[in-house]
């Protein structure tokens, strides 16, 4: 089983720490630092420097958001997030919640889209690397870990599934659920199942 916690969980000893801060091997996982990602075809550009700037720029917040879809400003504004260097997370004012999300050609809502969108660019980068490898052979070693998020909180002493996760708007969902889901999962390297493997084990 693996265990999800936040910052204001109890302590876990031998947890790891997947915090973009914490300089170690494990920060090779988070969402800031993963990438480049592919975006999907009618972009207009190549791909997205990382997951959370290709799942920020995906956001059309109300100023942008036309009710078929996003105005004419919103790609520009998309492509400057989509290819900066630097994390653009908030990409607007904190705690702004977006309209809706674009991902291409189709207007989801934000608990769609946390699965197919964010879970599955997240999926598709991070079995990738060398840090969930890792990650894996841990897991399958001790059977159970702990995965500490700064956007994570302990789900299941809440009685919530995962499928609850992706659609609680009132708390984020951060990229350990995904990690969680891809390791009870044993780490399903196919990159052409992960998207429907990934979102019928969240929701």
């Amino acid at each position: 089983m693996v265990r999800v916690i936040g910052p204001h969980d109890p302590n876990v000893p031998g947890k790891f720490d997947l915090s973009a801060q914490y300089l170690c091997w494990t920060r090779d996982l988070h969402p800031t630092v993963l990438g480049p990602v592919p975006l999907y075809p009618t972009a207009g550009v190549k791909g997205a420097t990382s997951v959370e700037n290709a799942w920020q720029g995906a956001k059309v917040y109300f100023e942008h958001a036309g009710p078929d879809g996003p105005y004419l400003e919103y790609l520009p504004w998309a492509h400057r997030i989509w290819e900066s260097k630097r994390s653009c997370r908030p990409a607007v004012g904190k705690d702004r919640f977006p309209a809706y999300v674009w991902w291409n050609g189709e207007r989801l809502d934000y608990a769609s889209a946390r699965k197919r969108v964010y879970a599955s660019l997240y999926a598709r980068a991070a079995v990738k690397t060398e840090a969930f490898a890792r990650l894996l052979r841990l897991y399958r070693l001790y059977g159970n870990i702990t995965l500490l998020d700064e956007d994570g909180y302990d789900h299941r002493a809440l009685g919530m599934t995962f499928r609850d996760v992706a659609e609680c708007l009132g708390r984020r969902m951060g990229h350990a659920f995904v990690l969680a889901v891809l390791l009870e999962r044993q780490g399903d390297k196919d990159a052409g199942t992960l998207q429907s493997g990934t979102t019928s084990s969240v929701t």
